[in-house]
């Protein structure tokens, strides 16, 4: 059997317990069972965790990617060229890695091996680059190596893993505010190159759209950065998009939940 036990109106200290069975006829007591109630403690830092105090870093972390050692690769804005950096927590240490293009604006993943890739970047506001980009991190930071440009250029895309480890990047603007880029493409790490979606699978998605991995490998659009948008999917077999549900949803942040 168990029971709950709300221990608030107990004081903190060892207690003893027993439970009572009883039927008719005749009536038996368990085995006392300790129980030790610690309410003082219920909110400590080792049970809950705590806040650190407000440290200083050298740059403001738009993008940032959890490399699988624990470690974060972090990039600032356009104005500072994207300055990267490695921030170990552990030591709060910052060691600069300098990407080979301006960043700020790019999409990023992490490949099936665990290294970041990064597509796309900033020329201006509203104008992006081709450029691809993959991080190789080491102790003492890490490398940037180039990964062939994709067809379009893009800034503000987002970049998703696939189930096969490739990585589909969709959207982004290429050289106006309107300008989107309707057709997706996608990188494969084995053969390093890309190809573009059919033209079924061009649709303007707004910028930083939310995309995540459906259990059937299909690709759905959850929302996006800062336009209110219907909630579509992908067909990447067919190369074309459905609709899931009409109802417009206006920008914010999404997440995709650990499969059950």
């Amino acid at each position: 059997y168990f029971v709950a036990w709300n221990t608030v109106s107990v004081g903190d200290g060892s207690h003893v317990v027993t439970a009572v069975a009883r039927d008719a006829s005749q009536m038996t007591v368990s085995t006392p069972v300790t129980v030790t109630v610690s309410n003082a403690t219920t909110s400590a830092p080792s049970r809950v965790g705590q806040w650190s105090a407000v440290s200083n870093w050298p740059l403001v972390a738009i993008h940032a990617t959890l490399l699988p050692d624990g470690r974060v690769l972090v990039w600032d804005g356009a104005n500072e060229d994207g300055a990267a950096y490695v921030w170990n927590p552990s030591t709060n240490a910052f060691t600069a890695v300098p990407p080979p293009d301006l960043i700020f604006g790019a999409g990023h993943t992490l490949l099936a091996d665990g290294r970041p890739f990064v597509a796309g970047g900033h020329v201006q506001p509203f104008v992006g680059i081709p450029d691809a980009n993959v991080f190789t991190p080491s102790a003492n930071g890490g490398v940037w190596s180039a990964a062939p440009p994709m067809a379009i250029a893009r800034r503000y895309p987002t970049a998703t893993l696939l189930p096969n480890g490739r990585v589909l990047v969709a959207s982004g603007s290429i050289d106006c505010e309107t300008c989107i880029a309707e057709t997706p493409e996608i990188y494969d790490p084995t053969t390093n190159t890309w190809s573009l979606l059919p033209p079924g699978a061009d649709l303007a998605l707004p910028f930083y759209p939310h995309l995540f991995v459906l259990p059937d490998g299909r690709v759905i659009a959850a929302g996006a950065f800062q336009e209110a948008m219907e909630t579509v999917v992908l067909d990447l077999d067919t190369g074309t998009w459905s609709m899931v549900d009409p109802t417009v949803l206006d920008a914010g942040s999404s997440a995709m939940f650990h499969p059950s």
